[in-house]
């Protein structure tokens, strides 16, 4: 089975962002390029709070559903077990 996870982006840039919310509160400096360890390690626990939880992930865009049942498309993205409708 392909991992639904290895292909999705974050929204806003579609690059995941590393900030210091102590000393950048506004979230102006991205520290993503200055850490990218920490960015990794980061985005493993992303991935294990998803799988873990079974957190249905949002569409990217209303086209990537149009014609298909919402169900089986989170089912799909998800590795959850399809359903019909």
């Amino acid at each position: 089975m392909e991992d639904p996870l290895a292909e999705y982006k974050p929204f806003g840039t579609e690059a995941w962002e590393l900030f210091n919310l102590t000393n950048d509160p506004a979230e102006r400096k991205n520290l993503a390029a200055e850490n990218p360890g920490k960015v990794k390690a980061m985005i493993a626990l992303w991935e294990s709070y998803v799988r873990e939880n079974n957190v249905i992930l949002p569409s990217r865009s209303v086209f990537e559903t149009m014609g298909r049942p919402a169900a089986s498309t989170c089912s799909r993205r998800c590795g959850l077990p399809a359903v019909d409708l």
